[in-house]
């Protein structure tokens, strides 16, 4: 396994394991704030929480390119509200709940691929097509100038 795949499971791992249900998200969202910093992303938190009765206001990340244009991604953080403290096992491949509780991975695994795709640009990527996390939903391409270029599905080579 290469090291980029093992950061990005080991990520995953933690931030399932950081207990998020809604307005209880202060921690995770704490957490994806030091991490994105600590790559040297520009990030804020909006006054948002009050009005939403939750813990943490949005994440706004910038990542400067070279273009006019922009993208923008959004997740959210929170889960559903459960018992217990989630605790993550793989077999074979496969991520899931012990069983005593939620896994949380349709919150946590878009947030992942987007501190993923935040790592992996601020380091110079090398011009090529990229795909998130097999998706076909979005995808981009590098300038090499730092910036992200979106693609349509009908323009993502096979």
């Amino acid at each position: 396994m290469e090291d980029a795949d093992k950061r990005l499971l080991d990520r995953f791992v933690r931030l399932c394991q950081i207990a998020s249900p809604t307005g209880s998200e202060r921690a995770v969202a704490d957490n994806v704030l030091a991490e994105l910093r600590a790559l040297g992303v520009e990030v804020s938190e909006d006054g948002s929480a009050e009005a939403a009765s939750a813990a943490a206001g949005n994440l706004i990340a910038r990542i400067p390119g070279s273009g006019e244009g922009w993208l923008s991604f959004f997740s959210h953080l929170d889960t559903v509200p459960h018992e217990g403290e989630v605790v993550v096992v793989e077999e074979n491949g496969v991520y899931r709940s012990r069983g005593e509780t939620i896994l949380g991975a349709d919150h946590q695994a878009p947030v992942t691929v987007l501190i993923a795709l935040a790592d992996r640009h601020a380091q110079p990527p090398p011009r090529k097509w990229r795909k998130a996390a097999g998706s076909s939903r979005f995808s981009g391409r590098s300038d090499n100038e730092g910036g992200w270029e979106w693609l349509g599905r009908s323009q993502v080579p096979t």
